[in-house]
């Protein structure tokens, strides 16, 4: 099974990954609302109704930690 694009990318026809803008500031956005103490959960559901796209709990939390300001 082929791993899941990263979030707020896309491969394009020639197998490069290409950022989606909307994807990648509404991420920051998660991450900014995690770190100041919203809910992971709370956040995720935000995210996902934002986007359109899904993203699991963990998966948020992986990216909320390796995420620096």
């Amino acid at each position: 099974m082929p791993a899941a694009e990263p979030y707020g990318y896309f491969k394009d026809e020639n197998g490069i990954k290409q950022p989606i803008p909307e994807q990648l500031e509404a991420l920051k956005q998660a991450v900014f609302y995690v770190k100041s103490g919203c809910t992971l959960q709370a956040t995720k559901e935000w995210l996902v109704k934002k986007t359109g796209r899904t993203i699991s709990n963990p998966g948020l939390l992986k990216i909320v930690r390796r995420t620096t300001d």
